[in-house]
């Protein structure tokens, strides 16, 4: 054997030794322990649980000792069950659940601060102003009003374009507007003034009160004022005295009308869309963005938020888990075909993708409403506005204003 083959027989030989030395904690170098759980991380969502159980997530959790177990639950049977199953000590890890919700029940949730992987910047400002330091969900996606718009009828009336605006409705409804000779309406141009028959009614009178008042103060007399103003423009949609009347609260629900061509536009969530599609998939309508009005600037929308939160007896494997799932997010919120809640992700959107992304940067979701408290005033204030505006001003006066926003 050549000396040049034993000078390197013994470099390796030498490597091996440090190696060795060093794995067995040599240098006074700690080995990082991995806590081993041996549970399985139960979530309860309406999701598609296979495209959460990536291998990548499955892969990440088995370092862990932990299993996946997606269990697949509407939101209303999430809510109905959550409370109840976690006062008896059992219940799932992780949830997917709404803002009001979350918001309202915060203390069964285990919030987290100073992870490095976690940024509230990273999201829109409807979710950075819900959170302070510590954060008590991981946002997941959202839903937002939108204009669906019928093609065919708009365009016979040489429309190519919905309006933008509430300024530019009222100046195409006389001329989509159809009546017979008893004034009973045949087209209605949009489904709006309505709370009976109308899905959306009180998110979309809250825009549009933000809207139209957009420096109300926090007095009963402010708040007052700013509910007769929305309510007078809202319902000059269903006063039969109104040159912009165009939809009754007798006409059936403003989605079966807008399906049977009853009413050329609606305001609804984009999520309708799913709806539309199984019922005729050869509908021929497009989305287009909340109107806004022109006199003011500042646009607003209604944002509907969703997250994974974390129940508290899961607080380590929880997070551990929307740790990973993060890391995947945008290629799952793709697979899932989830509305993307993260800034960076949405940003480079195209068509009805842009659209959302826009709506969801100026949106609201007005949680410093009571909204539990207001929705059915304000429901019924739209249907008893007409009929006699006094009483309801009293009434506005007496029950409705001082309790419009949540205590701090």
């Amino acid at each position: 054997m050549n000396k040049t083959v034993k000078i390197f027989i013994g470099v390796i030989v030498g490597l091996i030794v440090v190696i060795a030395l060093l794995s067995i904690g040599g240098g006074n170098k700690k080995i990082e322990q991995t806590t081993c759980y041996k549970k399985a991380i139960i979530v309860w969502s309406p999701l598609e649980s296979r495209k959460i159980r990536t291998q990548e997530i499955i892969k990440f959790l088995k370092k862990y000792c932990l299993t996946l177990n997606v269990q697949k639950k509407t939101l209303e049977q999430i809510k109905d069950a959550v409370l109840s199953e976690i006062a008896s000590g059992k219940g799932p890890d992780v949830i997917f659940v709404d803002s009001d919700f979350l918001l309202k029940n915060k203390n069964i949730f285990a919030s987290q601060s100073g992870k490095k992987w976690f940024n509230l910047k990273d999201y829109p400002n409807s979710i950075q102003k819900d959170f302070g330091e510590k954060t008590i969900a991981y946002p997941l996606t959202y839903d937002t009003l939108v204009l669906f718009w019928n093609k065919d009828l708009l365009n016979s009336i040489g429309y190519t374009q919905p309006p933008e605006s509430f300024e530019g409705l009222l100046e195409i409804i006389p001329k989509l507007r159809k009546m017979d000779l008893s004034g009973q309406i045949i087209l209605s141009p949009i489904a709006l003034g309505s709370s009976q028959n109308i899905n959306s009614s009180f998110e979309t009178f809250l825009a549009m009160m933000k809207m139209l008042n957009p420096d109300t103060k926090k007095t009963s007399g402010d708040i007052s004022k700013a509910l007769y103003k929305t309510l007078d423009f809202y319902t000059q949609f269903t006063s039969s005295k109104s040159e912009y009347f165009s939809w009754h609260p007798n006409l059936s629900n403003q989605r079966d009308a807008f399906l049977s061509e009853q009413t050329a536009m609606i305001v609804d969530f984009y999520s309708f869309k799913n709806e539309i599609k199984k019922r005729n998939p050869r509908f021929n309508f497009e989305i287009a963005p909340f109107l806004q009005f022109e006199s003011n600037p500042k646009k607003t929308n209604y944002i509907e938020p969703y997250f994974f939160a974390v129940t508290k007896k899961s607080s380590e494997i929880g997070w551990l888990f929307l740790e990973i799932f993060d890391s995947r997010y945008d290629e799952i919120a793709k697979d899932l075909e989830l509305n993307p809640i993260k800034i960076n992700t949405g940003k480079n959107a195209e068509g009805v993708g842009k659209i959302l992304f826009n709506e969801m940067i100026v949106g609201d979701n007005f949680s410093e409403i009571n909204k539990d408290y207001i929705k059915p005033y304000i429901k019924e204030d739209i249907e008893n506005w007409l009929s006699n505006q006094r009483d309801i001003k009293q009434l506005i006066n007496s029950k409705q204003a001082s309790k419009f926003y949540n205590k701090k």
